[in-house]
């Protein structure tokens, strides 16, 4: 059965041209990275020459705005599903349909993301520019845009529920925005801090530090920016985060790569998150 909120959405927002102008707004934007990016390197060549290897890191950067642009927009449009039904007073009569309270979150998160969804599949002819190059192949990229898919739901999912706490929109968007960026950085911080230690331990010793699989897991299962690195580790060769910081090799064994862990942890999760949030909404489990 079609959901009937995805459907009136969609239609709405595919009939104005304000959607047409921010795709290719969005699209020129990423357009002009990868010139200014290329640019740059083609003037370069006079002193250091072109090495066409080095293209792969515009394939990073693009892939790392699309994912700054997950982060940034995805709440800014969910956070508001049920907390603005709320203040336009058309909440009860949505529930008084037939449509179930899962069916009503489901399709509001399937409404808020399907705009952002399409401008992430709009921009894909962007990196046709990166096979005159070579070095990325088409799984790469189609593996990258089913991973920000996926953390878009699993952020849209989390402003789904909060919209339901909370009656303001504002406020839901903010607990949205302050809830991953502990995530993402307090995470990742406390994680440094660790092999850090593990480090100055293992040096005292003489040893080698081996970190504890379960202190990755436990600070990066759920962090969409882990998941994003590892991912391009796993494409480029390299993790850009811990290589920065000294730490390419200090990472535990585990039986898969952390971005399929974090793409089922996340999937997992953002199937509870709907679930809990059609209980708030569910006026014959109110308390």
């Amino acid at each position: 059965m079609r959901n009937p909120i995805i459907k009136r959405e969609m239609q709405t927002s595919l009939r104005s041209w304000k959607l047409f102008y921010v795709v290719c707004a969005y699209v020129a934007f990423l357009l002009l990275v990868a010139y200014l990016f290329l640019e740059t390197m083609v003037s370069q060549t006079v002193y250091s020459g072109f090495d066409p290897k080095d293209v792969i890191y515009l394939y990073a950067l693009l892939s790392g705005i699309q994912l700054a642009f997950v982060l940034l927009a995805v709440p800014s449009l969910t956070a508001g599903s049920i907390s603005g039904e709320r203040e336009r007073q058309t909440l009860d009569i949505l529930l008084t349909t037939k449509m179930t309270p899962f069916s009503i979150v489901f399709g509001k998160l399937v409404a808020g993301i399907g705009q952002l969804l399409m401008m992430i599949v709009a921009t894909l002819p962007v990196y046709a520019v990166l096979y005159y190059f070579g070095g990325i192949s088409i799984w790469h990229i189609l593996s990258t845009t089913l991973y920000l898919m996926v953390t878009a739901v699993f952020i849209g999912s989390f402003s789904i529920l909060f919209s339901c706490i909370y009656k303001r929109t504002m406020i839901s968007m903010l607990v949205v925005y302050v809830l991953f960026g502990l995530l993402i950085f307090a995470t990742a911080g406390g994680y440094l801090i660790y092999l850090a230690y593990i480090n100055s331990q293992a040096s005292m010793l003489n040893v080698i530090a081996t970190p504890n699989p379960l202190a990755y897991l436990g600070c990066f299962a759920f962090n969409p920016g882990a998941g994003f690195f590892s991912l391009l580790s796993v494409q480029i060769g390299t993790n850009p985060i811990l290589s920065w910081f000294g730490y390419a090799g200090a990472m535990p064994a585990l039986p898969l790569p952390t971005w399929v862990i974090n793409v089922v942890a996340e999937l997992v999760l953002s199937v509870g998150i709907l679930a809990l949030a059609a209980k708030k909404i569910n006026p014959l489990k109110r308390k």
